[in-house]
């Protein structure tokens, strides 16, 4: 007999005995991944946009395709203790700052808008969140003790929707990856065990 003939049923003869192994590793993946999605805490993003003022802006390194230096000590300041503490009497739900802090993300969409991103629970958590830190900001910067001067900056467009992955969508995700993670594992114990 010819030794890729061999080969062959060998390897006929591994995934018929090991075959069911990996559909039953497969099998409880995807279960697994399933129940993991189905009791996870869902979570929603929602963003608030604060417009600044064009005059505090630096033309040419946005001209350049530099960050502009404005707008990035204004991101700074929207995401201080300063900023968050004033945010956390209209924080829904109440929480301390270092949870805050975990909750929201400060970035710079173009050089003239700040936007506070807030993750939570529900949708009007994290609308509300994320409005206060705005706010807060705003209020903030206008003040005499802000750091880099009074910034007129004003509310652009607050949270009102509150985006997320579908829940079918999510399920879905976890039991594939889950199946996925499970042949894996079984393909691996095959591997070390049959081979």
């Amino acid at each position: 007999m010819s030794k890729p003939a061999s080969d062959l049923r060998r390897s006929v003869w591994v995934i018929r005995r090991y075959g069911i192994l990996v559909v039953i590793t497969a099998a409880v993946g995807l279960l697994a991944g399933s129940a993991a999605a189905a009791f996870s805490p869902v979570m929603v993003t929602s963003t608030a946009l604060v417009v600044l003022p064009q005059a505090g802006q630096d033309g040419t390194a946005a001209a350049q395709g530099e960050p502009d230096p404005f707008s990035a000590t204004q991101e700074v300041i929207a995401g201080s203790d300063q900023v968050l503490s004033g945010a956390l009497p209209d924080v829904r739900p109440a929480m301390p700052l270092a949870e805050l802090r975990r909750h929201i993300q400060v970035g710079s969409p173009t050089p003239y808008v700040i936007s506070v991103a807030a993750k939570g629970k529900a949708a009007r958590d994290a609308e509300a969140t994320a409005n206060a830190v705005a706010r807060s900001y705003i209020q903030y910067v206008g003040s005499a003790s802000s750091p880099d001067g009074r910034v007129p900056a004003r509310m652009l467009g607050p949270a009102t929707r509150a985006t997320g992955m579908a829940p079918l969508m999510r399920l879905l995700d976890g039991a594939m990856l889950g199946m996925v993670a499970g042949a894996l594992t079984g393909l691996l114990a095959v591997a070390i065990t049959g081979l």
